[in-house]
């Protein structure tokens, strides 16, 4: 049996205009806005290790 990695709570302060555009894309994919940032953070990071 697997136990889900501990996860740490991190507050962002981000402009009005891209909370709302984050809302938007996440809402047309399904997904609450901050598990999309999530899925987007991870994505990023993936990729730069891929390039160090």
């Amino acid at each position: 049996m697997s136990f889900p990695k501990p996860r740490r709570l991190v507050a962002l302060r981000l402009e009005q205009e891209t909370l709302e555009a984050l809302q938007k894309i996440a809402a047309k994919k399904g997904l609450n806005y901050s598990t999309l940032m999530r899925m987007w953070i991870t994505e990023r990071l993936s990729e730069e290790r891929k390039k160090a």
